[in-house]
């Protein structure tokens, strides 16, 4: 039976994120052909909307490698570098094994940051290498989560999480952008000192990315 690896789920999310970016930046350039065989610029509504989408689908590639890298691991998988988690348990002899004790009876695992940290704890000594990777990222994580749901959602819960993490991103009301919605504000520069310039798509997916490096050193 060949080694089971992980430095393939690495490669897969930092090829799919940056694709996710390009789509958000492509956007502005889109144009609709007119009956009249013009062009017209496809408007800041459906430009706004694309960036919720490259979100989206960031965020699923997130989640996708945290799963996919963490049942290999308890499988005993090493990284391209040599580096594998210390098992707190014997490892499982299949990816299909590590799934099925993982989701017990559930359908479906929900990679939270205090799930994730939890069931790394019971797996893998100190929980690493999620533990500290994970706690680093956790509140982009929870901002990226409320941003997904008011994408996708038009409740009042939704819109005032939305409303907070704007309110905490730029200090105060006068300094928000006007008609902010969940796909512009994810193009609006971060005012961070820490975001370097990088609109707050960017500076999600730049720090996923990172997460991500530490998580498959």
């Amino acid at each position: 039976m060949p080694a089971i690896g992980v430095q393939h789920c690495l490669q897969d999310f930092t090829q799919s994120v940056p694709d996710s970016l390009d789509l958000a930046k492509e956007a502005q350039y889109f144009r609709v052909i007119q009956p009249d065989g013009s062009h017209r610029h496809i408007g800041i509504r459906r430009v706004e909307l694309f960036a919720g989408i490259a979100l989206l689908r960031i965020h699923m590639a997130w989640e996708t490698f945290l799963e996919n890298v963490f049942v290999r691991y308890m499988c005993g998988a090493t990284s391209a570098t040599g580096f594998t988690p210390v098992l707190l348990l014997a490892p499982k002899p299949t990816i299909e094994a590590a799934m099925g004790e993982l989701l017990g009876q559930n359908q479906y695992l929900n990679w939270t940051p205090l799930n994730t940290v939890t069931w790394a704890k019971l797996y893998f000594a100190h929980g690493e290498p999620f533990n500290t990777a994970i706690n680093a990222v956790t509140q982009t994580l929870d901002d990226i989560s409320v941003v997904r749901n008011r994408l996708a959602h038009r409740s009042e819960f939704a819109t005032s999480n939305f409303r907070s993490v704007v309110l905490r991103a730029f200090g105060y009301i006068p300094r928000i952008p006007r008609g902010m919605n969940a796909g512009r504000f994810l193009l609006t520069i971060n005012p961070s000192s820490s975001a370097s310039s990088q609109t707050f798509l960017e500076f999600y997916a730049n720090t996923l990315l990172g997460a991500g490096l530490s998580i498959v050193p």
